[in-house]
């Protein structure tokens, strides 16, 4: 009907997986849920300055794209967009962009990806954005930001009192939570491959569930006193078995979640006033373990 194209419909390339290379015309502005899911073969595929939106699920399964550029104009990326772009390495955002919003799961299952930059505008970080990101070393936020802020790496809020996401291939084996932190969320150290050695900060108030999902690496993890708020299987993990929690408290603190962590786990009570050899032992996976009142 000779009108710009302003957008990608839903499903548009619906079962399309040969394509590799994909120019969008500079007169877009959107791009619907699942507007190019599932290309398999996709390489290539520019994204024009004046798109704003990127829908939910938009580039999910595009296993074979490697690296994508979010234009400045961009403003709200949608639940799961990139998900599953297990070969996406990078994903290029200025500081000068306009984007507010990572809905989401946004970047789950990108394995290949490495580091990632949070702009100056950005508002709201969803849940699971980061999640079986194996390879992530690296989470940088810009400066001027009023919502978000990452030291050496790390994900916090601004006032570093949450703690949000420790990449899971962060090359250091050991690890201490800012003396700031006063709430450790859901998954916000899980999946960690590299991390040994873990060390809670006195302060925290609340952990939620979760909070070491699917960590293989943890051998050692170190728990202070005085945390008010333990959820359920808050240090549940892959290698569970395989770790030793070092708890300050002498017993489990009647506000602590009941499953706060699997009666199997090997935990050392009031480990600073322990014998550390005979603590360990006791410890040991096999031999006698306290077990969780």
């Amino acid at each position: 009907n000779g009108k710009p194209v302003k957008g990608i419909g839903y499903d548009s390339f619906d079962e399309v997986f040969h394509i590799e290379t994909i120019v969008l015309p500079d007169t877009i502005e959107y791009i619907s849920d699942e507007g190019f899911k599932d290309i398999s073969n996709l390489v290539s595929i520019n994204l024009p300055f004046g798109l704003k939106t990127i829908g939910a699920c938009a580039f999910e399964g595009c296993e074979s794209l490697k690296e994508i550029k979010i234009p400045d104009s961009v403003t709200e990326i949608k639940d799961y967009a990139f998900s599953s772009c297990i070969n996406l390495n990078k994903v290029n955002i200025s500081e000068f962009s306009d984007l507010k919003t990572i809905s989401n799961g946004v970047f789950d299952d990108c394995q290949n990806l490495k580091e990632i930059f949070i702009p100056k505008g950005v508002t709201f970080i969803g849940e699971d954005v980061f999640l079986r990101c194996k390879s992530l070393e690296k989470i940088t936020v810009s400066e001027d930001s009023n919502k978000y802020s990452s030291v050496d790496g790390v994900l916090y809020n601004k006032n570093k009192d949450t703690i949000i996401k420790y990449p899971a291939a962060k090359k250091d084996l050991e690890y201490h939570l800012l003396d700031t932190v006063k709430t450790v969320t859901t998954n916000s150290l899980g999946e960690l491959t590299v991390l040994e050695k873990l060390y809670l900060n006195e302060g925290i108030e609340t952990i939620q569930h979760s909070i070491i999902f699917n960590s293989e690496s943890i051998k050692e993890l170190y728990i202070p006193k005085g945390i008010k708020n333990m959820g359920p299987y808050s240090f549940n993990s892959a290698n569970f078995e395989e770790i030793i929690y070092y708890c300050e408290e002498v017993s489990k603190p009647a506000q602590w979640h009941d499953y706060w962590i699997s009666v199997y786990a090997s935990i050392v009570w009031d480990y600073k006033n322990t014998d550390e050899v005979a603590a360990i032992y006791k410890a040991l996976p096999g031999t006698h373990v306290p077990t969780v009142k």
